[in-house]
């Protein structure tokens, strides 16, 4: 007697039907996977009880001949979902029979657009992704070594100096859900950008003691591709004109004033393609570190011990900062260009006598791109007061002198240790 079993199969099949001799020892099914670049399906054997078998039958669903061999490949002419029947033959005349749908997968196509071509360097380049499969993942190679991009449509910006055109190779490689994959390859031109170098023989730092600024800047061209740039347009920073000259080899141009200058030179080679270079130019004052000390007397005493200084430094400016070490872990960061003259004022908590020379060092430190200046003074002494302490001798009888006994602690670190006592 034949059993019919109605059973769904979510991997690899979408529709299944079994119909089972009771009689018959073990089951009936199969498996199958398709070949990578065809429309070919291996097909497996995956009943149970194998040596029992004695006879295969595969009916392909499209029309073909049935075969008869165990586990057979079979050509399909496209894709399309397709009822495979499969019967086997037991020893003892029993057969079981099992029906899939059999889907076979389009092939995987790699195929893309991109834009612009022979656009310059620098300028982002936008891939268009036109392949076909089922469950397609990708893999871009741009050719210049870069990181493989995953991404479905990318965008990627090439980057190459000269004077002329550099052709990359961009390759998509797509997997689809079968695993198999396809490859694509077109030809990117990038059209080069000068390589530009601009020599300045302070490295853009132009330092003084000066009050009244009259500073020339010298640029030395030594650009690599100098030969082929046909202009260049210069932003000096300062608010003046733009330079637009076809060549040079040094420029000079003269500031007026202190300040952070912004400097953009834009170098148009002769295919039209250019190179921006940035930098700031600083023209400052090399600042100079000063401090008065307390007035006299005002620097010793027991803690806590108030004292007062005067940031006494020079050429200070706006992009100049200015810090106070008081010498006993505490620091006083003043707001960059704060103007010399100022007071300020410390309270010292912990005695001084574990310092070097049993004093705090108060130290002020200037500093911008053209240096840093530090200027100390010493000593600011904080002692502790002394420690009383004493014992008695042993108890003792009325009218029997008593020894009282002094171990009272001095402060060594003052400058004058003995203390006085009073009982």
């Amino acid at each position: 007697m034949k059993q019919t079993l109605l059973l769904l199969f979510f991997i690899p099949f979408l529709f299944s039907t079994i119909e089972s001799d009771a009689a018959c020892p073990g089951s009936v099914n199969f498996s199958y996977n398709q070949t990578c670049g065809t429309y070919t399906i291996v097909f497996t054997n995956t009943s149970t009880n194998l040596a029992t078998i004695t006879d295969w039958e595969w009916n392909f669903g499209d029309g073909s001949p049935a075969v008869y061999i165990n586990n057979p490949s079979h050509a399909y002419a496209g894709p399309g979902t397709y009822n495979v029947m499969f019967i086997i033959t037991r020893s003892g005349g029993c057969m079981d029979t099992v029906y899939h749908n059999v889907t076979v997968l389009p092939l995987p196509v790699s195929n893309f657009t991109f834009t612009p071509n022979n656009t310059c360097s620098g300028t982002p380049v936008v891939f268009t992704n036109t392949s076909t499969g089922t469950g397609l993942s990708y893999s871009w190679d741009f050719g210049d070594g870069s990181p493989v991009d995953a991404s479905i449509n990318p965008s990627h910006t090439y980057t190459t100096t000269g004077s002329g055109t550099q052709n990359y190779t961009t390759t998509l490689t797509i997997t689809d859900a079968n695993g198999c994959t396809a490859i694509a390859t077109q030809i990117v031109s990038i059209l080069q950008q000068p390589d530009v170098y601009f020599f300045e023989e302070t490295n853009w730092k132009h330092c003084s003691y000066n009050a009244v600024i009259d500073d020339t800047l010298s640029i030395v061209n030594m650009s690599p591709d100098k030969p082929d740039i046909t202009s260049y347009q210069i932003d000096w920073g300062d608010g003046s004109p733009f330079t637009n000259i076809a060549s040079f080899d040094t420029i000079l141009h003269n500031y007026t004033a202190l300040g952070n200058y912004n400097i953009v030179i834009i170098s148009t080679g002769s295919n039209g393609c250019s190179t921006t270079f940035t930098t700031t130019l600083f023209i400052e004052n090399t600042p100079i570190s000063g401090i008065v000390g307390p007035p006299a007397g005002s620097n010793l005493g027991c803690a806590p011990l108030a004292v007062t200084i005067q940031n006494s430094s020079s050429f200070i400016t706006t992009t100049t900062s200015t810090s106070i070490n008081w010498g006993d872990g505490n620091t006083t960061d003043l707001p960059l260009g704060t103007p010399p003259g100022s007071f300020y004022n410390h309270t010292y908590n912990n005695s001084s006598c574990s310092q070097p020379l049993n004093q705090y060092v108060i130290t002020v430190s200037v500093s911008n791109v053209c240096g840093i200046s530090q200027a100390s003074w010493a000593p600011v002494r904080v002692y502790e007061p002394p420690k009383a302490n004493f014992t008695v001798s042993s108890p003792t009888c009325i009218n029997t002198p008593v020894t009282f006994y002094n171990y009272s602690a001095r402060n060594e670190c003052a400058a004058n240790p003995n203390s006085i006592y009073t009982w």
